[in-house]
This record gives C-alpha cells, sequence and structure tokens, in this order.
C-alpha cells in the first residue's frame, strides 16, 4: 500500500535552523481521537515552544516542517540527530491504520531522505527510549499507546525495516498471508532484516515462499 503526504508547514514553533537527521524518532500524540489536521492547527496557531516533522492519523499524513529543519520534540540532542513523527492516538481499527501509515511513512523517509536502509534501536528510536539515554525530557511515549493496542516499539522497528525492503524492492502487491509471514519471522529473528543489499530481499520472499507451500501440503494454516 502507498500512502501520500501532504505539506502544510506550521509557522509558529520553528527553529529554521538546518540540519543532517541521522534517524528518527516515534512520538505518540497523548490526545485521543486528535486528527492530523488537528494537531497541525493547534501545534500552528499556539506559541508552545514545541514541534515535530510531521503528524499521521488513521485517513492522512501531514507534513509539518522539512525533513531537514530541526524540530524542538524530544530534547537538545535528539533534536538535532533525529527527524520526529507523532502518531495521532486512535484506537481499535483506526489504530490499525495509524499504524500501517506510520510504518510506511517511517520507511519512505529513511529511504528518500536519510538514505539509510537498515533500522537499528539507535536509528529509530521512541521518545521514551531518547528520554532514558539522555535524561533531557521525562516522556515515555508511544510506550503506553503501542502496549494498549498490542504492539511493542520493537516490532514498529521490525515493520518498517519490512517496509523499508518493500520499497526498495518496488513490490506493491505484497499478498496480506506473505506480510504476516514476513512481520512474524523478523519479529521473532528467524529472518535478518536486510542489512544492505535489496536484492538480497527476493531471498526472503523465496524462502517464506517455500514454507508456505510446505505448510499447505501439510494441513497448516498461516
Amino acid at each position: 500500500m502507498e500512502y501520500s503526504i501532504t505539506q502544510n508547514f506550521i509557522q509558529k514553533n520553528r527553529s529554521h535552523q538546518p540540519f543532517s537527521p541521522i534517524g528518527m524518532v516515534v512520538h505518540e500524540t497523548a490526545t485521543p481521537n486528535a486528527t492530523d489536521e488537528a494537531e497541525r492547527n493547534y501545534f500552528n496557531n499556539n506559541d508552545i515552544k514545541a514541534s515535530v516533522h510531521a503528524f499521521v492519523d488513521y485517513d492522512s499524513i501531514t507534513q509539518t516542517l522539512p525533513w531537514d529543519e530541526i524540530c524542538w520534540g524530544a530534547g537538545y540532542t535528539a533534536n538535532r540527530r533525529f527527524v520526529q513523527v507523532e502518531l495521532c492516538h486512535f484506537d481499535g481499527e483506526r489504530f490499525t491504520e495509524v499504524w500501517n501509515r506510520g510504518v510506511w511513512l517511517f520507511a519512505w523517509v529513511f529511504i528518500n531522505e536519510l538514505k539509510i536502509y537498515t533500522v537499528t534501536d539507535f536509528n529509530l528510536m521512541s521518545h521514551q527510549e531518547v528520554s532514558a539515554r539522555w535524561g533531557e525530557t521525562d516522556h515515555t511515549d508511544p510506550y503506553g499507546f503501542f502496549a494498549d493496542n498490542g504492539k511493542t516499539v520493537d516490532e514498529f522497528r521490525s515493520a518498517v525495516q519490512v517496509e523499508i525492503d518493500r520499497q526498495l524492492k518496488g513490490v506493491d502487491d505484497v499478498p496480506e498471508w506473505m506480510q504476516k509471514i514476513m512481520d512474524r519471522s523478523v519479529a521473532a529473528g528467524l529472518i535478518e532484516p536486510n542489512k544492505h543489499n535489496p536484492n538480497e530481499n527476493a531471498t526472503k520472499w523465496f524462502v517464506l515462499g517455500i514454507a508456505l507451500a510446505i505448510l499447505k501440503i501439510m494441513g497448516r494454516d498461516v
């Protein structure tokens, strides 16, 4: 699935300082049911000395700052290293849509803006991890938001890696069952995420296809 990014830059709460990001931070807005448009307008209309690069909700993505401009989202150190994105707080089916768009956006930024193709626990961090590492903020998002919806930050990183591989390979029609197997296999450590060569992804698809065929022969449900 491909999504679109709407640019609607804020005018207030901006540093106007260029930087060369080396990774990304995932946040959660903590304002239940507020859309990306509503969040953008709040940051644009109020003097709060805070900002991020984009907001993601269940049906759209709004970019609020240039990717190469420092934001004010997670403390001095992280702000000078990372592109930062807020996932809007929706639960249930809408959470799934927020998650999917967030995964896609992170992968897109990694590929097209950062030119990084391997996700690690240092170049894709949660706000909670940033707080623990540098101690410049006390926020713990999106830990609770993810947990309430049966997800973890590690699963988010794994999903972003899978999506990076997919985007690099140019595969737009991955069957849902295959995506499930990929997600589960990467999360379980059975398959190493592609680290260098995007063409290596074809090997993973081949192996998974063979595994699926064997499971079907055995009458196992995938």
